[in-house]
């Protein structure tokens, strides 16, 4: 310790004082930290300064799908469709392949067959089945789901989560003839991969299974598609409106 009897000790206090207020002047010049985060919110960059860089980035979402060789038959929409989704996962998979996979695991039961299919129409060619599709995706990803009755804001959370959603809509009716003259109408379902939105253009993009490329519907065209309602197919079939797979 210091004397304070010493001739030096003065200016030893002086420099002691000095040092101390160094470091408490110190201690607020670093600038402030923020952990990770904070400064995160899924994957974007926030700015803590301003408040509107989380509205500008949660408005718009789009995701680049890779290329799945088109649908050449009518019945394996959904089968392309999950391809496309496992292969945006990083999975390596072909669409002939998991048609094949299709074909011989997973069939609809009985009570869905429809009297003008019975004897003429294999099972699996009356379309695939929201828990068929799910059971496809689980081969490769664990972590895959199906909904029903869902919204158009899941999508979007889902997108923004950089998770593709197959969704099943109705592009167009069909009539059936039956006997004595009578005609049945169908809904024709329809399966696609959602990949992005914008909300300042209310737009959904899309991926179909007969392109490659990306297209769009406004959000009323697309909630009058996936917003279906037709008794016989949700009773017959037990397909129900605005169903999503992930």
């Amino acid at each position: 310790m210091a004397n304070p009897h010493s001739p030096n000790f003065d200016s030893f206090r002086q420099n002691s004082a000095s040092r101390q207020t160094q470091a408490v002047r110190s201690h607020y010049v670093y600038p402030r930290y923020y952990p990770s985060w904070m400064t995160s919110f899924m994957g974007y960059k926030l700015s803590l300064k301003t408040t509107n860089n989380r509205s500008l980035l949660l408005n718009e979402k789009r995701l680049v799908l890779p290329a799945v060789k088109t649908q050449d038959d009518d019945w394996s929409c959904g089968v392309n469709s999950a391809t496309r989704v496992l292969k945006f996962h990083g999975h390596n998979v072909n669409y002939d392949q998991m048609r094949e996979i299709r074909k011989k695991k997973f069939r609809i039961p009985l009570v869905n067959r429809l009297p003008f299919a019975r004897g003429s129409t294999p099972l699996y060619k009356l379309g695939t089945r929201p828990g068929g599709i799910v059971e496809l995706l689980k081969i490769h990803r664990r972590n895959s789901f199906s909904e029903s009755q869902s919204s158009l804001n899941r999508i979007k959370q889902l997108l923004r989560f950089n998770r593709p959603v197959i969704t099943l809509i109705r592009p167009s009716d069909r009539k059936i003839n039956l006997p004595f003259g009578k005609k049945l109408t169908l809904p024709s379902l329809h399966w696609i991969v959602v990949s992005g939105y914008d909300e300042k253009l209310k737009r959904i993009y899309y991926y179909d299974t007969y392109a490659n490329e990306e297209r769009y519907y406004s959000e009323e065209r697309f909630m009058e598609r996936w917003d279906w309602n037709h008794r016989l197919i949700k009773h017959a079939l037990r397909f129900k409106p605005r169903t999503l797979v992930y």
